[in-house]
């Protein structure tokens, strides 16, 4: 009883770190102390006392980012923060290497962006690719994403022929995408154009 009177006693203090000292101390002198228990995050499963975490960790289930989740679960949220994490540093890279085409390392950038393999660079690419002014300069993201070759690039590629403000763009996209295998897959893509709205894109497709 007194152990129990000092753990209210710390509740109403907000002195919690001590006011757990006091349950743990009731619950050893009587294991089915229920207040006490609950108190502590107890709750009784199949006969015996469990905490919350213990029931859930007996279910296959770990404690992550404020949440309770499966192993497998996991596993694909870290292998997306990490895949985040890449296309982020890509994004620096690329920004980076722009920076430095119209200095004297404008050699060694040229080298860099067209040396990409790198399948987690597609978004950088295409966002360097959308936001640049400079002809000379789109054009050769338009090559490395060429080199990529990845079937997201190609189509990235397929999208700009097909849409981008600039003819000169979109040929030179077009010249690519007919040197590379054939491709059903990006058949279908300008098939589909055929039942567009805009008779200009229907004639460019």
């Amino acid at each position: 009883e007194g152990q129990w009177e000092l753990a209210e006693w710390c509740r109403q203090k907000r002195l919690l770190s001590q006011r757990d000292l006091h349950l743990q101390r009731v619950i050893e002198l009587d294991p089915d102390h229920v207040p006490a228990r609950r108190a502590l995050g107890y709750s009784q499963m199949e006969g015996k006392w469990q905490t919350t975490e213990e029931v859930m960790r007996s279910r296959g289930y770990e404690r992550y980012q404020g949440a309770w989740r499966t192993r497998q679960e996991i596993e694909l949220l870290e292998a997306k923060r990490q895949q985040e994490q890449i296309e982020k540093e890509w994004f620096q890279k690329i920004n980076r290497w722009r920076g430095w085409l119209a200095t004297d390392k404008g050699e060694l950038a040229r080298q860099n962006i067209l040396s990409i393999k790198d399948a987690l660079a597609l978004k950088a690419l295409t966002a360097a690719l959308r936001t640049e002014r400079q002809l000379e300069v789109r054009l050769l993201f338009i090559e490395a994403l060429a080199h990529l070759g990845t079937p997201e690039a190609v189509r990235v590629l397929a999208e700009t022929a097909m849409e981008d403000y600039d003819e000169e763009v979109r040929l030179t996209c077009l010249d690519y995408l007919c040197k590379m295998p054939p491709n059903p897959d990006l058949t279908t893509f300008f098939v589909g154009y055929l039942k567009h709205k805009d008779n200009l894109l229907v004639n460019r497709a």
